[in-house]
């Protein structure tokens, strides 16, 4: 399967209850768990784990994806998790490889699993951080940094 193949990685989700598992990735909970709720974008957010996570505890998320299959297991479990909160969850479909998010709309940008071939597009990424001294940039390739 090609890392940014959309229509396999459909099938992979469609093929399985749940790929990832239902908890948040480790490093985003350590990282996120005493932040102030906020607008947060969740970048090959596949199946929501993190922002599921992070709408729980009070966040607006946007959780974006080029699977539909993903997106749409996200969006039965913000129902199913989150209940009469479950619009804290939006799910965007988008190839974050190309995709380019809006300018200063949130303050927690995450990019904790992504499987691009290319990581070109990784700076425009930071680009809907909004200025402000509580705004966070966290990635997960081999560091993670926060500004």
């Amino acid at each position: 399967m090609g890392s940014m193949d959309s229509t396999a990685w459909n099938q992979r989700y469609a093929d399985s209850e749940l790929v990832w598992s239902a908890t948040p990735n480790t490093w985003v909970e350590q990282l996120t768990q005493d932040l102030p709720p906020g607008k947060a974008l969740d970048i090959a957010a596949g199946e929501g784990r993190n922002a599921l996570w992070l709408a729980a505890r009070g966040w607006q998320v946007t959780a974006v994806d080029f699977s539909t299959v993903a997106l749409q297991r996200a969006a039965s479990l913000a129902e199913e998790r989150l209940g009469r909160d479950a619009g804290a969850l939006v799910t965007l479909e988008a190839d974050v490889a190309a995709w380019v998010p809006p300018a200063r709309s949130f303050d927690l940008v995450l990019v904790a699993t992504c499987t691009c071939r290319d990581n070109s597009a990784a700076p425009s990424w930071a680009r809907p951080l909004r200025p402000s001294p509580r705004a966070e940039h966290c990635w997960s390739w081999d560091t993670a940094w926060r500004t």
